[in-house]
């Protein structure tokens, strides 16, 4: 009897963590939904537009920028406590990260076309490279917090994202062959000293 009762018991907080679970993923899809048609519709705009009214654009890139950080926060919640299998958490991620290039190619085109002082940082890493990244993001996290809007970081977990063709052509077209990377300005490098990594980020935003 009391075996029957544990396993009835077993079963149904099982149960309920699966319908919490999806949920969530629910939850996720849509938010990453909305966040996917939005980025595409501004990318188009850019592309359309012969010029950017550079005033009324720059704050709907921030924000939206804000978005997706906090989208990543969330998938990075769900795919921790998550009973789903790994398919399903490189799926949910791979579609922030599409939307997450986007908005990287969209900084570019402001910074390019409106004179935007600011710096976008690609951060690659994945599950392997334990402390150089743990490092790595603990500094990027501190120059963010410093320099708030003037400082754009893009990360791209190559754990999710190692079979997405947008993933794999950014590694070749900067060269990337171990984690932790990161690309700034057109530019490559490793696990830098929180010293040259400022004054890498300086260069952009002029502080």
């Amino acid at each position: 009897m009391a075996g029957i009762i544990t396993l009835i018991v077993f079963v149904s907080g099982f149960s309920v963590g699966m319908v919490w679970d999806q949920f969530r993923t629910d939850k996720i899809r849509s938010n990453l939904d909305e966040i996917s048609i939005y980025s595409t519709s501004l990318f188009l705009e850019s592309q359309l537009l012969e010029e950017l009214n550079c005033p009324a654009f720059l704050p709907v890139i921030s924000g939206a920028v804000s978005d997706i950080s906090k989208s990543l926060d969330y998938y990075t919640t769900y795919s921790e406590a998550s009973v789903f299998g790994l398919d399903e958490k490189n799926l949910l991620y791979r579609r922030y990260l599409l939307s997450n290039i986007r908005y990287w190619r969209l900084a570019d085109i402001y910074k390019r076309d409106c004179g935007w002082n600011s710096t976008s940082i690609l951060y690659f890493f994945d599950k392997n490279c334990e402390g150089d990244c743990d490092e790595l993001s603990t500094r990027l996290d501190y120059l963010k917090r410093k320099y708030g809007e003037d400082l754009l970081i893009f990360p791209v977990n190559m754990q999710f994202a190692g079979d997405d063709p947008v993933a794999l052509t950014l590694l070749r077209l900067y060269n990337i062959t171990s984690f932790p990377s990161i690309v700034i300005e057109g530019v490559t490098y490793g696990n830098l000293e929180l010293s040259v990594l400022e004054g890498l980020v300086c260069q952009g935003i002029n502080c």
